[in-house]
């Protein structure tokens, strides 16, 4: 699987400003796990514990890369992706994401 990185980064280490990434994960064993291992990897990361809180944070917020458990209880990652693309308000078509 590959995907583009953000400008100023480089796969295994981060050049320049810290790339940000959006978290929503029902797990919080996983969803710390991820947070310690991609912070030590010089990238900023914002966590959401489901689908509602993950839409949440995208409205609020800017992020290079949106990692969302693919069976979440409530919203599960497959709307909260539709929903995110079909909000006009910013131009979110080339924002990676990646669902497991």
């Amino acid at each position: 699987m590959s995907w583009d990185l953000p400008k100023g980064t480089r796969a295994g280490t981060v050049t320049g400003p810290s790339a940000s990434v959006l978290l929503i994960d029902d797990d919080p064993r996983l969803g710390e796990l991820l947070v310690t291992y991609l912070g030590q990897n010089g990238l900023v990361v914002q966590q959401a514990r489901d689908g509602l809180a993950g839409l949440e944070r995208l409205e609020r917020g800017t992020y290079d890369l949106v990692l969302l458990d693919l069976m979440m209880p409530g919203i599960d990652s497959l709307e909260v992706h539709h929903a995110d693309r079909q909000d006009q308000r910013c131009d979110r078509s080339r924002r990676p994401w990646r669902s497991a």
